[in-house]
């Protein structure tokens, strides 16, 4: 039998005509239509996450606590990713929902993650070209995010780290067109992220079975 993947998709880039949302977002809702997948979306800035939230954070640790999967999507500004994005990780993956301090001695404590059992995806586009962030900053976006917050509430793993995934130079890409073929003569950055995108969700070039088997993969 079949096992039916629950989806949840964070979205934290407030213009629509964005890389991030047209390309990155997009495609991978076309690919969870396609196959039918069963799929929810958190908006955040169509959601509008700052006053009277209360409601609006236990309806969105409801969805994490439903979905099996969970996609984050977000541009990186000043090394940090959108205001939204960061004020839902504070807000919505809180001591007590998500993780734990567990006493190791009286002067020390280490997280203990709750949502383990979550395979994570996350898309991350920089304006800035690979080589000054891997080498003069240290990749410190990716280093703070996977090991600042995904090890305190999803665990530590190789894989969070390599399902990390980044794109470089991303402003200078415009009017994002989802035909590969218009990817291919615009961008590479654009060419190739519809290209991973839609290898990892079935797309024009797996089988749906491989597509089950990449999701199911995904942690």
């Amino acid at each position: 039998m079949k096992k039916k993947f629950k989806h949840l998709i964070v979205i934290g880039h407030p213009d629509h005509k964005s890389f991030c949302y047209n390309g990155i977002y997009k495609t991978i809702v076309r690919q969870m239509r396609k196959h039918k997948e069963n799929y929810k979306v958190i908006d955040l800035y169509e959601d509008k996450l700052h006053n009277d939230r209360n409601d609006l954070i236990k309806e969105y640790q409801n969805m994490i606590t439903w979905s099996t999967h969970i996609y984050f999507i977000s541009p990186v500004w000043w090394f940090r990713l959108t205001p939204k994005m960061e004020t839902f990780f504070d807000e919505v993956l809180t001591p007590g929902f998500a993780y734990k301090f567990v006493n190791f001695t009286k002067l020390y404590a280490y997280p203990k993650p709750f949502l383990k059992d979550k395979k994570v995806r996350t898309y991350i586009t920089h304006g800035a070209p690979m080589l000054p962030v891997v080498t003069l900053y240290l990749n410190s976006v990716k280093l703070r995010l996977v090991m600042g917050v995904y090890t305190f509430v999803f665990g530590w793993k190789l894989s969070r780290w390599l399902k990390t995934k980044q794109f470089w130079s991303v402003p200078f890409v415009s009017h994002w067109h989802p035909n590969i073929w218009t990817a291919l003569a615009g961008s590479p950055v654009i060419a190739s992220t519809v290209y991973y995108i839609k290898c990892k969700c079935g797309g024009l070039f797996f089988h749906k079975k491989n597509c089950e088997n990449n999701l199911d993969n995904s942690k």
